[in-house]
This record gives structure tokens, sequence and C-alpha cells, in this order.
């Protein structure tokens, strides 16, 4: 594959060399036919021709510059040497008025969400969720004052520990495996069950319109309320795999055995090696899965809309994913609070705002309200909301067993690897910017990009 086909800049600068080398074509074309006075109505279709020539350099030149502009604002803002939200701003730039105002016609309104999901023929959707979707679950949240965090003050007087953080810390998780071993139990599958918001997601998937799941959440509720594993990216990982953490060794063990030590208040042991055994969740000071990476760039590029759910979009660098998509794809946060600004979202921006809009309140009564708003504008009448409340009926009276489907998850993957005798090693990027990390010398700390 040629350099042209990968850099959109290089090829926009070969596409605006090959229309100025047809220009000067024209142009002498144009000069000849001149020279021979019975051809004047060939000189008149000639001169609209390079008029049209001309406009074709113009479009392509111009189409190089935004390029090379985006090339360098993103650049910038993942360097540090600009803040996400100027690079923002500048990516914003490279659209005309009439572009702008083509994303949404500034229709900052449910309606304009449902009709974008209704209307355009099998759009890409791109969902970022957080913690904010499991809360009617039972399952806290973070960051809120009777979330997770808050909750886990009652082990700061644990030797060494000093923040709740700390708990998902790799470093004190080595030097003191208890805490994470209590909180273990009241956050292993199987004891809740998938939100209205999960099933929303699964009837977008249903209906091939969820094109990848991006999720903050460590809870398999994807996995319970059937969203496929090729459709989902668990940037923290989950209880649905579970390794040694000595990285010469990485022995998987399989689910039962690990719940077994943790239901008797043990921390698992590596039956090899001797060293601490932990799910695949991804602690602070530990690298996201390789799968982040992989897939984001063209993930976001592909878009059509971005729909955030339910996160404070502190934590990098799972939040600088709501930057990775174009200019003219829409963005919708779905949240109990504003948040973004500080990442270039622009909801509360009424000067510079064109894509962003911000449906306020609890995720489950917005994803149900959306349902109702795509109803009203779906031409094929296909029942968004009937089918919905119909998922979601089946879960509340099946009680799906959350535990045996992780379980079995694990026993897939098992099959089409070598076998659970043998160990199985993740990869894992020595790439500081993948990993997550947050500040002890804040009061309120909140994990960081600890590239800088």
């Amino acid at each position: 594959m040629s350099a042209a086909a990968t850099d959109p800049c290089a090829q926009a600068q070969i596409d605006s060399h090959q229309t100025l080398d047809s220009v000067r074509e024209t142009l002498a074309k144009c000069q000849a036919i001149l020279n021979t006075d019975h051809k004047v109505h060939e000189a008149r279709r000639a001169s609209q021709d390079i008029d049209e020539q001309w406009k074709k350099f113009q479009d392509a030149f111009d189409q190089m510059n935004k390029n090379m502009i985006s090339q360098i604002a993103q650049t910038f803002g993942n360097e540090g040497l600009i803040s996400p939200a100027q690079a923002g701003l500048v990516l914003n730039d490279t659209l005309s008025a009439e572009e702008k105002k083509a994303v949404l016609n500034y229709d900052f309104s449910i309606d304009a969400v449902a009709k974008i999901l209704v209307t355009k023929t099998k759009p890409r959707v791109v969902v970022m969720a957080g913690a904010g979707i499991s809360v009617s679950a039972g399952i806290p949240d973070f960051r809120s004052p009777d979330g997770l965090y808050a909750r886990l003050k009652e082990y700061t007087d644990m030797p060494e520990i000093s923040s709740p953080e700390e708990l998902f810390s790799i470093d004190y998780f080595k030097r003191n495996p208890i805490p994470f071993t209590l909180r273990a139990k009241d956050m292993l599958p199987g004891n809740f069950q998938p939100t209205m918001t999960h099933l929303f997601l699964k009837l977008l998937d249903e209906r091939g319109l969820l094109y990848r799941l991006y999720s903050q959440n460590i809870d398999t509720l994807e996995t319970q309320s059937g969203i496929p594993h090729d459709k989902t990216v668990l940037a923290h990982g989950s209880f649905h795999d579970v390794h040694c953490i000595n990285p010469e060794c990485k022995k998987r063990m399989m689910l039962p055995e690990w719940r077994k030590s943790i239901d008797e208040t043990t921390p698992p042991k590596c039956t090899d090696c001797g060293s601490l055994v932990k799910p695949d969740i991804v602690f602070f000071g530990e690298s996201l899965p390789d799968r982040f990476a992989q897939l984001q760039k063209a993930d976001f590029a592909l878009a059509d809309i971005v729909i955030i759910l339910g996160t404070s979009l502190k934590v990098a660098p799972f939040n600088m994913l709501a930057t990775k998509s174009t200019p003219d794809c829409p963005r919708v946060l779905i949240n109990r609070d504003s948040v973004g600004e500080n990442i270039g979202l622009l909801h509360n921006d009424k000067e510079n705002n064109y894509r962003d809009i911000f449906l306020e309140g609890n995720c489950d009564d917005q994803v149900t309200a959306l349902m109702k708003a795509m109803d009203k504008h779906d031409k094929e009448k296909r029942g968004w909301s009937k089918k919905l409340q119909s998922m979601h009926d089946d879960i509340k009276n099946k009680k799906t067993d959350g535990w045996a489907a992780v379980v079995q998850q694990q026993r897939d993957l098992v099959v089409s690897e070598s076998g659970p005798l043998e160990p199985t090693k993740r990869k894992s990027s020595k790439d500081p910017s993948r990993r997550v990390s947050f500040d002890a010398n804040e009061n309120n700390p909140s994990p960081v990009n600890t590239k800088k």
C-alpha cells in the first residue's frame, strides 16, 4: 500500500498536483485553439473547461490545507502542546459555515438525534460508556457523593493506604491485596442485571446501527446483555478472565477456582509461580488493552454519530476518544452532569457549537425518551420503544445468570486458544500514553494521561 493510500494529506497533495497539470494542459489547448480563427466555438468550450478544472484545483488545494491543519492540531493536542479544547476549535474551523450548518442544522434537540438514527441509512454509531449506565443496576458510579470512591473510604485505615483510588493501584495491590479481595466480592458478575441503557445498545446492535462500543466498565453487563465481543472494546478490562500478575508467567486461572479464593477472602495465588492473581481489570499504572489503541482511529474516523453515556470524561486516555471523530460528526452527551468542556465538547458554547448535543438526566430515562422520539420519526414503524420494553421485561423475568455467562465466555476463550493448562499471556503496550494513572497529590484524585 502506498503512503498516499494511508495519508489523506499526501493524497490531497497528489490530487491537487494532478488537477493543476490538467489545468495547464487545458490552457495549452485553449491557446492553440485561439490561434485558429475558425474554431472560436471550440475556444469557448475550452474556456468553460478551464473554469471547471480551476474549481477542482481550488477544492483539492483547500482539502489539502484542511488535512494539514487537522493533522497539526491533533498532533499538538496529543503532545500536550495545546489543550484538547483548543485543538478541537482548530479542527472545527476547517469546516465552512455551510458545512457546519449541514451537521445538525443547529438543532440540538433529542429529535435531531432520533432523526439521524432512523432516517439515515444504517448510520455507524460509536458509543463511549461509563459507570453511569450501570447505576440503575445497583452498581455505584465512581465520583458521585455516594459513589464507589466515597464508599471505599472505609478502607483508608488500612496500612499505607492514603486514598480509595489506591485499591485499584497495581503497586498497592502487590503490597496489600486484601482490600481489593474484600471489595471484589461486591463487584462479582452475577450480582447485577443489565439496565435499560445496556439493552438500548443491544437493540442498536440487533438493528445494524452499533458500530463499536467503548466501555470503561468492568461489570461485564455488556456480555450479559448479549452485545457481541467483537463490537466491544473494554478499555479498562473486566472480570471475564484472570491471570497471574508475574510478567514472566501470566498463567490463566479459571474463574471458578479464582472465585473460591475470593469467597474465602483469601487473595488468589498462581499455582505455577506463587504470585498474586487478579482479574483482567486495568489498574492504575497498567497499560490499556492493545485493542483500545488498534481500533480507535478507524472507528472514530468512520463514525456517523458518537454517543457518550454516563461518564465524567475525566479519565485519560479514554476521555480523549471524544476528540477523535471528524469535525462533521455529531456528538451526543447523555449524562446527569454537563462534562467534557475541557476536552472540546461545545454544548455549552453557544457561539461556536454546531455539532454537540447534551441530553441531561440519567441514562435510562434519556434513552427511553430517545426511543419514543425514534418511533415518531421512523417511517418504517419498527417499534423501537415496544421492542426495548420487551427486552427489559425478558431480562427481569428470566434473571439471567451473569456469573455463568462470564464463566462460559472464559471457557470459549480457552477453547479458541491452546487450552486451560497452557499459560495464556496477554499482550501489553509499553507506551506510557496508554497507561491510566492518578495524581495522588490532588485533594480529589482523578486518573490522568501520563504522557507529557
